[in-house]
């Protein structure tokens, strides 16, 4: 069955969408109208609108609680990051490499060719639940950019977090593909092991991509080989400068997927590079 998460048209052009202080987005279904508001600028209003927002998620089910997700970060701006903001000094409690808890965000500003205009990219952990034919919880996480959004089921598996599934929405919130990884992908791994200067490790699982009517569009087996290329590397965001971890991934086996990733204690990934460049520009933590 396809799956049609549709946007109103304003949110896919920030400049429309967020040019009056307060907006609404009507959504009709056969049992209720819901009208959002646009978040305040006010840190408290902020917090009450994006809890709000997931409890409204959770209670309404299928596509209309992921339209109206998607179209409260497509309108948030630079106002919609929650309060103890990164630029503000607020780092994650648990000084991870890779904060872990429902509520964090991040927004990075992405940059595709050399002299490209960059674009803007946010990812939240919105909540966690235990998936149909799943025995164990996962972590929603929910990535918007321009050319549209992906949500991805994330495990923490000891001290490795992984990706299980991922869902490609296009631009106007329609599925257009979804990616099962198995045994799940590694998203970061911190054991003691594998975050060491010089350590090399390999991720091997089959990636098996369907439509949105559940046909069969690829299956391939991967094998990632890990480097940490530097456990202290200088990292210079716009507020700070930061130790991180360097890592690199290369694809061994089943394609070519090269990128480096630089990890920063109570941040998170603060930079890509590899086919796109990432740069951290604000995070939040509940």
């Amino acid at each position: 069955m396809r799956r049609d998460l549709k946007l109103p048209h304003q949110a896919r052009d920030p400049a429309k969408c967020c040019k009056s202080t307060v907006e609404r987005i009507a959504i009709h279904d056969t049992r209720q109208e819901v009208r959002l508001m646009r978040p305040s600028s006010k840190p408290a209003t902020r917090r009450w609108m994006r809890r709000s927002m997931r409890r409204w998620t959770r209670a309404v089910s299928g596509p209309i609680g992921a339209l109206a997700a998607i179209s409260l970060v497509a309108c948030g701006g630079d106002g919609a990051i929650d309060s103890r903001e990164c630029r503000d000094g607020a780092m994650a409690s648990d000084n991870s490499f890779l904060p872990f808890s429902v509520g964090n965000t991040w927004k990075y500003r992405v940059t595709r060719d050399v002299g490209a205009q960059p674009e803007e990219k946010r990812q939240e952990l919105e909540e966690e639940m235990i998936p149909d034919g799943e025995t164990e919880p996962v972590i929603v996480q929910r990535t918007v950019k321009p050319e549209g959004a992906t949500v991805s089921w994330l495990r923490k598996q000891g001290d490795v977090i992984v990706r299980l599934r991922q869902e490609d929405y296009d631009p106007d919130g329609v599925l257009e593909q979804t990616t099962v990884y198995e045994p799940a992908k590694i998203r970061f791994d911190a054991n003691a092991d594998h975050i060491a200067e010089g350590a090399v490790f390999e991720d091997i699982y089959k990636r098996t991509v369907t439509d949105p009517d559940g046909i069969l569009l690829s299956e391939t087996d991967i094998t990632d080989q890990w480097t940490v290329v530097d456990a202290d590397a200088e990292c210079q965001l716009a507020w700070a400068t930061v130790s991180c971890l360097r890592l690199r991934r290369v694809r061994i086996v089943g394609g070519i997927a090269n990128k480096e990733f630089y990890f920063a204690r109570g941040y998170g990934k603060v930079l890509e590079t590899g086919g796109q460049t990432e740069e951290l520009t604000d995070c939040a933590f509940d």
